[in-house]
């Protein structure tokens, strides 16, 4: 398996907090922040963490008053720019097709007002202010070493097998500073990573623009927040591929924990991330979305999604090497080799 699939392109996306990593880094990223500022002179501790405060109770009454008024979609077109613009951008190619208003409940775009006004108070709070990319990068390559952020296990053996292979990896996460990612990555050397960047002159937070110049403008999220907004990224980051391998069947494999991966595994398919059966996200794809979803030492190739504890499981049943043979199987069938 050494050598590139023949008229394949297997592209690996890997989801960040919870699925690389054990557990959401955000609180270790907020930490980052608050102990540049301290360290500086320009907060106090107690400020920061009174702030800090602030947006978590803000943010958490905000969900409440969502959940009390969120209306079941009646399938009607999109009026919305960012609708009209993810209807105008092809989806990419399908094995299974979920109920779309099904998906909605998890999608999060009534949520995503929420997480946008949590954000504005991020900004308005000042806590990436002043907070340079290469801190935040330096940032996560200590919490790394010193063990305050772990990643899952066999994740590092998992990608040293996949570059052998000759397949790109991606990932694609909402979390606030993709310098930050890259930190805790500094060992795996990512095709790209696709997150959300603080800026700080102001301390906002917004997506990268990596795309710019392969995707048509109003098609990349200008924040990613929600379900929906890795759907568009995944979809951007699909098509920017295809346009640098056009004479290549591209075939994307999505890696993700949490019902915010829930529209890109709908997408793509892919490997669910998971401590043990009990996960929400499981729950949806399984219950909700009448998804079979085996453990990986039960999936048989050409499956749509499995899980696994980790991804030591994943070496241990030899996953990687049956998906990319199921990938090649499928190009052969449909006569795509050759022509």
């Amino acid at each position: 398996m050494g050598d590139r699939l023949q008229g394949v392109a297997l592209e690996l996306i890997f989801d960040f907090d919870g699925t690389i990593t054990t557990e959401d880094t955000i609180a270790s990223l907020v930490e980052a922040a608050m102990v540049f500022h301290v360290d500086r002179g320009s907060a106090t501790s107690s400020g920061m963490t009174s702030a800090w405060k602030r947006i978590e109770q803000s943010y958490a009454q905000d969900l409440i008053n969502h959940q009390k008024t969120y209306v079941a979609p009646d399938g009607t077109p999109p009026e919305t720019p960012a609708g009209i613009a993810m209807a105008r951008l092809w989806p990419i190619k399908r094995l299974e097709s979920p109920t779309h208003i099904m998906v909605d409940r998890f999608s999060g775009r009534q949520r995503r007002h929420v997480e946008l006004a949590s954000l504005a108070r991020i900004k308005d709070e000042g806590l990436f202010r002043g907070v340079w990319p290469e801190y935040l990068l330096s940032a996560g390559l200590l919490d790394r070493l010193h063990s305050r952020v772990r990643i899952r296990e066999g994740f590092e053996s998992f990608f040293t097998q996949a570059s052998q292979q000759d397949h790109n990896m991606h990932v694609l996460s909402i979390n606030w500073s993709a310098d930050y990612i890259k930190g805790v990555l500094d060992n795996c050397d990512m095709t790209s990573i696709i997150a959300n960047k603080t800026n700080p002159e102001d301390g906002s937070i917004s997506a990268t623009g990596a795309f710019e110049e392969c995707v048509r403008r109003g098609l990349w999220p200008e924040v990613l927040t929600v379900a929906n907004d890795k759907l568009m990224a995944l979809r951007s980051l699909y098509w920017r591929r295809k346009l640098l391998m056009p004479d290549k069947d591209l075939q994307f494999v999505y890696f993700g924990d949490s019902t915010t991966d829930v529209e890109c595994f709908a997408e793509v398919g892919g490997v669910v991330i998971s401590n043990d059966e009990g996960s929400s996200l499981l729950s949806v794809l399984r219950q909700d979305l009448n998804y079979h979803v085996p453990h990986v030492s039960m999936w048989e190739e050409g499956g749509f999604v499995c899980w696994a504890r980790n991804f030591s499981e994943l070496l241990q049943y030899d996953y990687l090497a049956r998906r990319a043979v199921a990938a090649e199987t499928s190009v052969k069938q449909s006569g795509l080799v050759g022509l």
